[in-house]
């Protein structure tokens, strides 16, 4: 079927002189299948007349693989962080979020998609913002996890949560703050 398709490519692309990329598989003798990239491209001259093609022919197998599992990987991930009962964020050194989970998202009346960039200005009053930022000061500093009980604001009602802050370090580079926090005010 691939080489059909790269048959019919090549004979609309020899009338309309196109460049084109075409992803076609090969099953090699022990029945294993490769995935590859071929560019094609003619060599023209300046009166549009072809002197021939410029073939280019990769083997894409690993990347489309790595492509496929880096997926797979993401939606193990993102069902993890999206379905514990938790809120989850993570701030750069400078304090503005990466990003968060859809339950702090939710509580913020954002989706998780738009935290990017905003910082806890954006969300809580000043005063509150200013302990959250001095928090997440310190343990960037100190490079300390902290646990704190602190209050918290969920659609305008204040309630005590358990706080975990932990700083973010990756190959002895402090990146951020990671924080995961949940909701104690009946207990």
């Amino acid at each position: 079927e691939d080489l059909t398709n790269l048959s019919q490519i090549w004979e609309t692309d020899s009338v309309n002189l196109q460049r084109r990329e075409i992803e076609f598989r090969v099953r090699r003798d022990d029945n294993i299948f490769r995935d590859f990239l071929a560019t094609v491209a003619p060599i023209k001259t300046q009166e549009q007349k072809i002197l021939g093609w410029l073939i280019t022919c990769i083997d894409i197998t690993d990347r489309k693989e790595a492509a496929t599992a880096l997926r797979e990987s993401e939606i193990k991930y993102r069902t993890l962080v999206e379905n514990i009962p938790m809120k989850i964020f993570y701030k750069n050194r400078d304090l503005s979020y990466v990003m968060s989970n859809e339950n702090y998202a939710h509580d913020l009346g954002i989706k998780a998609s738009e935290i990017e960039g905003k910082n806890d200005y954006d969300f809580y009053p000043s005063e509150l913002a200013e302990k959250y930022r001095s928090d997440d000061m310190r343990i960037l500093s100190t490079k300390l996890t902290e646990e704190l009980d602190e209050q918290y604001l969920d659609a305008g009602e204040e309630k005590i949560v358990h706080t975990m802050k932990t700083p973010v370090i990756y190959n002895s580079e402090l990146l951020g703050i990671l924080g995961v926090f949940w909701d104690i005010t009946e207990q």
